[in-house]
């Protein structure tokens, strides 16, 4: 029996449930309104060193927890391949600080093949300046146990280390975004937050040309390094 699938617009964006459309945004859920992300400075990058999945450097510490699986899950699509990308913001606290590992969590389609992950970092807004950090990694992907969404779509712990990004004091925002083959895509998992989180994330694609939209959630990343 086909699947059946629907489609529907709201204030410029398509929502999904249940379809493995690759066009989709995001599934129906309900929302509760926060304040506006934090405000952003200008920052640079000393050094860069090559990526690899897994790992997360010796003697790293969290030095941003956004928070894990938890909550509400909008199902807000974080794909690459199709010109969706979500973008969380993050503070640096002391004088300088180095990124050594990324982790997230996300769900994804059973009809999608994970390829890589866009990593981007700006200080300030999306696209406002040029990134002070852009690669396409492929990074640890592990089944956990939050289980499947919407029918198809299945949980991931997804990892990246072996970075060296030092950034200066101040707010950043870091996108995480799938590139992947086949008919459907990926959702960047929602938390209902931790300490450091700052209220909000952004939502750029056709309809939210950058800086994008600011939607009223959260996204579960953590980033380990030094400060």
């Amino acid at each position: 029996m086909a699947r059946s699938r629907y489609l529907i617009v709201i204030c410029g964006a398509l929502l999904w449930n249940s379809c493995g459309d690759s066009r989709a945004i995001m599934a129906p859920s309900s929302t509760s309104p926060k304040g506006a992300g934090a405000a952003t400075v200008d920052a640079f990058v000393a050094s860069i060193s090559a990526p690899s999945a897994g790992g997360n450097g010796g003697g790293a510490v969290k030095i941003f927890d956004n928070g894990s699986f938890s909550g509400n899950q909008q199902g807000t699509a974080n794909v690459a391949t199709t010109s969706q990308r979500l973008f969380e913001d993050f503070v640096v606290s002391r004088k300088k600080g180095t990124i050594t590992g990324i982790s997230w969590q996300q769900h994804d389609h059973r009809l999608a093949t994970y390829l890589n992950t866009e990593v981007l970092i700006f200080a300030g807004l999306p696209y406002a300046n040029s990134p002070v950090y852009s690669a396409n990694i492929v990074a640890t992907r592990q089944p956990n146990a939050t289980g499947s969404l919407f029918v198809d779509w299945d949980g991931y712990d997804y990892q990246i280390g072996g970075l060296s990004i030092d950034l200066q004091a101040g707010t950043y925002w870091i996108g995480l975004n799938t590139n992947y083959t086949g008919t459907a895509g990926s959702s960047w998992d929602n938390t209902s937050g931790a300490p450091d989180t700052i209220p909000g994330f952004r939502l750029i694609n056709a309809n939210f040309p950058a800086p994008g939209l600011q939607v009223a959630h959260e996204l579960a990343f953590v980033l380990r390094g030094h400060l």
